[in-house]
């Protein structure tokens, strides 16, 4: 590899770049279409062994970090997770692999089409125009089938949702729950996203949503009319599932998206016994396992690695940023309260924040929990047209135990 691992302190992490943090450098990595085969996952936990602090973080784009990266490891550990076939062949085609799709892609009978050929293409795409490695590391592409599992509320800055087997609607700069400006031929998909992008990089803008109205003149002669969309509603990816007369997927999730190198290596075993031999992050900080034949044993089995398997858990939507011993601007150490809260039984929808950054969650909330001292937060609940982007503040300063009590009552 002839790329150094410069550490800055305002860059996305990366495969290539390491962010620093306070237990230590990220090393962001952008796994295609969300899914790892067993060697990839050992590779993973390998790594997050060798190198890091045995930290593995699942994110809401369905990526891995891996945390507590010494400077001076970058390049062994890019070189190995490069090996494992992780990553693309230079900084800039990494930094812009940020295609997601709904997890449950070619496996969900809700879905329209199969969208792994174009979330493929699209990544070939990012990969191979050198012109495109100018986008923001932020900027992302969903492509939806019209999946039960799509992430509905996740932000993206361009967006296809399956409106018939052979049609997209597209949308720019929202979510899937958003209007479309119109629709576009799946064959042509690809095609038309290139053209987006040509036209929004003249702009000089980082992001779709700074564009605001402007975004639309982007597909000016790209797209058919638009179509109403198809009501929507996520259904809860927990469990078991059917995938086919014979075959199950089952749905599950590391406390607060967190996972130890036992528990992926036992993930990956379980991957290459009872299903397909892969796994599947999703953006809601949880795994899939896919191609099941015995459902009820490996449901068991995720249970004893330590996983979430119900949707009712207190742990099963409960979002953490790395808190106080993670990072430099957290107030409070959100990973250990956020464990001691769930022992309460409390389950509302939290969201808990170190600090008003909010890192962990691109939207509100039902609930957020925003630090304002060790141990102490500030109570928000989501509401319309409320001065604070948390919602309305329901309490200052309260404990664990306050916040516990206090939601209680709610």
């Amino acid at each position: 590899m002839n790329e150094a691992l410069p550490i800055r302190q305002s860059a996305c992490p990366g495969l290539y770049r390491l962010a620093p943090a306070r237990d230590g450098g990220i090393c962001r990595v952008k796994v295609a279409l969300g899914t790892l085969d067993a060697a990839q996952a050992r590779a993973l936990a390998t790594a997050s062994r060798q190198w890091g602090n045995g930290i593995i973080e699942i994110t809401s784009r369905a990526n891995l970090q891996l945390r507590g990266i010494a400077a001076t490891d970058g390049d062994a550990l890019a070189r190995h997770l490069l090996d494992a076939g992780l990553g693309a062949t230079s900084s800039g085609a990494d930094d812009v692999r940020n295609v997601m799709v709904s997890p449950s892609y070619g496996i969900d009978d809700q879905a329209l089409l199969d969208t792994a050929p174009i979330a493929r293409a699209l990544l070939s795409l990012l990969d191979q125009r050198a012109d495109f490695h100018a986008l923001s590391p932020k900027f992302s592409i969903l492509v939806d089938g019209g999946e039960a599992t799509a992430p509905l509320h996740h932000p993206n800055d361009i967006w296809l949702a399956a409106a018939t087997r052979d049609t997209f609607a597209l949308g720019l700069g929202g979510t899937l729950l958003d209007f479309p400006l119109g629709t576009v031929q799946a064959e042509n998909a690809v095609a038309t996203i290139a053209t987006i992008i040509e036209r929004f990089l003249a702009t000089g803008a980082p992001r779709m949503r700074q564009l605001g109205g402007r975004a639309r003149e982007l597909t000016d002669g790209l797209l058919d009319a638009p179509t109403a969309p198809r009501a929507r509603a996520s259904a809860s990816h927990f469990g078991i599932h059917p995938q086919s007369p014979a075959i199950s997927w089952i749905g599950a999730r590391p406390p607060l998206g967190r996972m130890t190198p036992e528990m992926l290596e036992g993930l990956a075993t379980l991957a290459e016994r009872e299903g397909d031999g892969t796994i599947r992050l999703t953006p809601h900080q949880s795994v899939i396992l896919p191609g099941l034949a015995r459902p009820a044993a490996t449901l068991a089995a995720l249970e004893a690695l330590g996983l979430v398997t119900a949707p009712d858990h207190p742990l099963s939507d409960m979002l953490a940023c790395s808190g106080s011993t993670g990072c430099r601007s957290a107030l409070a150490d959100t990973q250990r309260d956020a464990m001691l809260l769930a022992g309460f039984g409390i389950r509302a929808g939290l969201h808990l924040s170190g600090c008003e950054k909010s890192c962990a969650s691109a939207q509100a909330a039902p609930h957020t929990l925003v630090a304002v001292a060790p141990g102490r937060y500030d109570l928000y609940r989501r509401a319309d047209g409320a001065a604070s982007r948390f919602g309305e503040k329901l309490a200052s300063s309260l404990t664990v135990a306050g916040i516990a009590r206090k939601l209680a009552k709610a």
